[in-house]
């Protein structure tokens, strides 16, 4: 029995950290595409691997200004949450994920829709953040590089301060922390081009779905030509929201339904 007991842990640990578990694709079901008015584009789709589902929101965008964020309540602060859903139809999103819960902790660099509300830099190596100008371009910044009103005048739109970076100038940023190994429920955005983005959401945690690490689900944004992309909350925060339902199939692994989030980042369903 004791043999029996040291054989399985080894196993769970070469699983969990050492064996490579390449991607792959059992089932990609057709794209549901949406066109809005003012020609918002927004197609959804599933991708299924050996043991876990992605859904997959390829967006086209007529004014970078569709890209927008909405927090829980209309207001910024701590322990002041909603579901992603309740937040996005309260804004009529066409689409929406959960952000970066900022209000979870208090570092980070926080602009929305060109407001400055928090700039207060984290420590090396999670003080990464997502900038989104008012072109519609993603990049990469260190929070306290530049500070926080600069960033707002040179034409800083939004920052998501949870990361890590998965894609920067088209190659991957690979990372050797557990929770980067680990398999998780992931929520991530990249840019494919001009006002072309990709959001992911990976449904994890259920035995129907068991999650990504950071590096296949960077993998995903490679292979559909992402330039820069990053990752948001997870866990059981991950949800997609499309043409008014949820998309996945959120879980924390204690129990399934939406986490209450600090915020979101939405497409309306008109400019």
């Amino acid at each position: 029995m004791t043999l029996l007991l040291i054989a399985s842990a080894t196993f769970v640990l070469l699983d969990t950290f050492v064996l490579q578990k390449p991607l792959v694709v059992l089932v990609n079901t057709p794209a549901q595409t949406y066109t809005g008015v003012g020609d918002i584009r927004v197609s959804i789709s599933t991708l299924r691997t050996a043991d876990t589902t992605a859904h997959l929101a390829d967006i086209l965008l007529p004014d970078p200004s569709c890209l927008r964020s909405a927090f829980a309540n209309n207001t910024y602060g701590r322990n002041i949450t909603q579901p992603t859903s309740a937040i996005a139809r309260e804004h009529n999103a066409l689409l929406a994920v959960n952000g970066d819960f900022h209000g979870f902790r208090p570092g980070g660099l926080i602009i929305r829709d060109g407001i400055l509300y928090r700039d207060t830099p984290r420590k090396s190596p999670d003080n990464k953040t997502l900038l989104i100008d008012r072109s519609g371009n993603l990049s990469i910044i260190t929070e306290g590089a530049i500070p926080g009103p600069a960033l707002v005048r040179d034409g800083a739109w939004q920052t998501f301060s949870f990361g890590p970076v998965l894609v920067q100038d088209g190659k991957p940023i690979l990372h050797a922390t557990r929770l980067a190994k680990n398999i998780h429920p992931r929520t991530a955005i990249g840019q494919l081009g001009s006002l072309h983005y990709l959001l992911i959401v990976v449904d994890g945690r259920t035995p129907d779905s068991k999650g990504m690490s950071l590096a296949q689900l960077s993998q995903l944004f490679l292979e559909r030509g992402a330039t820069t992309a990053y990752n948001l909350d997870g866990g059981g925060s991950s949800a997609m929201y499309f043409d008014g339902a949820l998309v996945n199939r959120p879980s924390s692994g204690l129990y399934v339904g939406e986490r209450p989030v600090s915020d979101i980042l939405y497409i309306p369903c008109t400019p």
